[in-house]
């Protein structure tokens, strides 16, 4: 650990508490290749173990640890004044990166989406300790530091919307959610003519989801992978949750807060937005 710093706007009323790490040897990326120890090395160590991206040792970055305004003053973007403060000072230490690892609780999530960070890592478990799921999101400040982030974060996306089914059934639908929608847009593809015609009787009430279940998930995995319109987070969230995690509509509404009338209902609604952008047409057709 290189070294610790605080940063501050005027005495007491916000502090940044933040360290150096990375800049790392040979040695000491291997090491945590295939050990455990990360010698204060927190973001790196992730990096490079579970993504097995040796590279990003070199690079150097500022963890925020902690960031904090009285309770008085919050939510009036202080906070976000303080960050601004601290990425523009990483520029003048020609750092990579800055970034902050935190558990999966949404507002803190939200705090650093808005101020442009980037999700980069979500743990494949939960921690006990801490009671939820770490994210490490990361802002480059180098040329560098931006391509691994963007790389990092298109893995990411890869990565949740081929395993919540397994490994991220209990993380908050709207979070993974809000972590998709900050990922690159990355090219998809359509869907097929069967999978148009599916999707279609589903939203005219001819076919119910378990018979068209195939063709939803291929229009959402368009949808996340490609990023282009926004929809409602809570509506993409009923999507997600019965066809990425296959919650049942019973959990998928505890997981949201929601009836499972109204989370097929949600979904729905997301689909048709969806399909509506991509292909116009509705009128119901066989391709055969």
């Amino acid at each position: 650990m290189a070294f610790q710093k605080i940063f501050t706007i005027d005495p007491g009323i916000a502090v940044a508490q933040i360290v150096e790490e990375g800049g790392l040897n040979d040695s000491e990326i291997e090491s945590m290749l295939y050990a455990e120890g990360n010698e204060g090395n927190l973001i790196p160590h992730r990096i490079i173990k579970y993504q097995r991206l040796k590279n990003f040792g070199e690079l150097r970055g500022w963890r925020i640890m902690r960031i904090a305004v009285i309770p008085s003053l919050q939510d009036k973007g202080l906070g976000s004044l303080l960050l601004n403060k601290v990425t523009e000072i990483a520029l003048n230490y020609s750092l990579d990166w800055v970034g902050s690892s935190f558990v999966s609780e949404l507002k803190v999530l939200n705090f650093w989406l808005r101020n442009g960070f980037t999700p980069v890592y979500l743990a494949s478990r939960k921690n006990e300790g801490l009671g939820g799921y770490s994210i490490i999101v990361l802002k480059g400040m180098s040329e560098k530091g931006k391509s691994i982030t963007s790389f990092l974060s298109a893995n990411l996306k890869d990565k949740i919307l081929r395993t919540s089914h397994q490994v991220y059934f209990n993380v908050s639908p709207l979070v993974l959610v809000k972590i998709l929608r900050s990922t690159p847009s990355i090219e998809y593809g359509n869907i097929s003519d069967l999978y148009k015609a599916k999707i279609i009787s589903y939203l005219n009430g001819i076919l119910p989801y378990n018979s068209v279940s195939e063709a939803i998930h291929a229009l959402a995995t368009k949808y996340f992978f490609e990023n282009k319109f926004d929809i409602d987070d809570v509506l993409l969230a009923s999507l997600f949750a019965r066809t990425f995690q296959g919650k049942s509509w019973y959990h998928a509404g505890l997981s949201l807060g929601l009836k499972p009338r109204q989370v097929e209902e949600n979904m729905k609604s997301a689909i048709s937005q969806i399909f509506s952008k991509y292909y116009n047409s509705f009128e119901d057709f066989a391709i055969f």
